[in-house]
């Protein structure tokens, strides 16, 4: 593929991506080359990583189906993933899709993967044998079927029906085995102007898993969930749930069974933004609580103040507690700038960030903070996004990027 790319003739029609960086969190060095024409696309990549790794992708089509090689993310979508439909595994080998009038056929051979990747090269290390057989098919215009078979070690074979009656309402039912372990799910959802509803109830053993990998091992939703917001006026809304999830540890091993309920409600009127929010989680026979309250408003046209109080107790620990405030100058359309003060466990610390867009660089730096039942101690965390795009010359453009893993 390096060689076919290297020795292309270079017409408008074709994109090349190059990508190279070092990485101190990963231990990590390499680059990749992608590329795309009107015919196909995929990728190259090599790198050190605890040992020389490589990986390549490439995807075409032939005779109207479309027909990969290499290392690719493969989706693993139900019709009752309601509160997550970003399930997929990482596997080497061929794939197949093909669309024959109301069917929709994927087909794959090869091996799971253990994906290796940074922002600049991504690699594979092949695993266990596995083959796919994943079908959907339209039976009415309001009326779906899915399946989904996986051979490998462990089997899967998960059948169900997916029901849209109109627009904004769902409803699904699933059932079979995950990994030899026992599945059964349904889930509904509405979605209108002044509520949303989404519910489902799992059933699954505690060894459940859609594939059998060591990576990404991601959480199930399990046993009953259930979220609901009303919107009683455009700028007022509550929110009330509860969610249990199933959490891997590793590979072959029983999941760790969570819950959390959550309760929270927004107003934004007169130019003022309110919001506050209650967490009740349960992991592994420990409660704990967690409580949030902010307050903002636009300060004239061009300065935006908040603040946010946070409050967490794990069991019978001693509680932590947070007071943010933030500060946000727009200077101009192309400029802001922001500040943040962290009043936490008797230490204050500042941190500046904010936004500028020129022609040439556009530069972001944010601060979220999120709540994560399954961390012990204190369960609010801040973390740092990071976003940079440098466009030098002509059709070239860099890119720079933070993420919360």
């Amino acid at each position: 593929l390096v060689a076919l790319c290297a020795g292309a003739e270079s017409v408008s029609a074709q994109v090349f991506k190059l990508e190279a960086g070092s990485s101190s969190l990963y231990q990590a060095h390499g680059g990749s080359v992608g590329f795309r024409t009107p015919n196909y696309d995929g990728w190259v990549g090599v790198g050190s990583m605890d040992g020389l790794r490589f990986g390549a992708f490439m995807r075409t089509k032939v005779r109207g189906s479309t027909l990969s090689f290499g290392d690719d993310g493969i989706p693993f979508r139900l019709g009752t993933d309601v509160f997550d439909a970003s399930h997929y595994f990482m596997g080497r080998g061929v794939g197949l899709t093909q669309v024959r009038g109301a069917t929709r056929i994927f087909g794959f051979a090869g091996a799971t993967s253990l994906g290796l990747g940074t922002p600049y090269f991504r690699a594979g290390d092949a695993e266990k044998g596995v083959g796919l057989l994943f079908l959907d098919r339209q039976l009415t215009p309001t009326l779906s079927a899915f399946s989904r078979t996986v051979f490998s070690s462990r089997q899967t074979a998960i059948n169900g029906l997916e029901w849209q009656p109109r627009s904004g309402v769902r409803a699904g039912l699933a059932g079979g085995m995950g990994a030899n372990q026992g599945y059964a799910a349904t889930s509904f959802t509405v979605d209108r102007e002044w509520y949303t509803l989404k519910a489902a109830y799992n059933r699954a053993g505690d060894q459940f898993r859609r594939v059998t990998v060591q990576q990404p091992l991601s959480s199930e939703v399990d046993r009953e969930n259930v979220l609901v917001t009303l919107r009683p006026t455009p700028s007022l809304a509550f929110t009330v749930g509860r969610q249990n999830f199933l959490q891997p540890l590793t590979q072959g091993s029983a999941g760790i069974r969570g819950s959390v309920n959550q309760y929270a409600a927004t107003l934004s009127a007169a130019r003022f933004n309110v919001s506050s929010a209650l967490f009740d989680s349960h992991v592994m026979g420990m409660s704990s609580r967690g409580a949030s309250f902010s307050a903002g408003r636009d300060v004239f046209s061009r300065l935006q103040v908040s603040g946010n109080y946070l409050w967490n107790r794990a069991g019978n620990t001693p509680a932590f507690t947070s007071l943010l405030g933030m500060f946000r100058e727009t200077l101009s359309p192309r400029l802001s700038l922001l500040q943040l003060v962290n009043r936490s466990q008797g230490r204050t610390t500042v941190s500046f960030g904010g936004n500028l867009i020129s022609n040439r660089i556009s530069v972001g730096v944010e601060y979220q903070t999120l709540y994560l039942p399954f961390r012990t101690g204190n369960q609010f965390k801040q973390a740092l996004v990071l976003n940079f795009q440098f466009r030098p010359f002509g059709n070239y453009q860099f890119n720079a990027g933070s993420y919360v893993a």
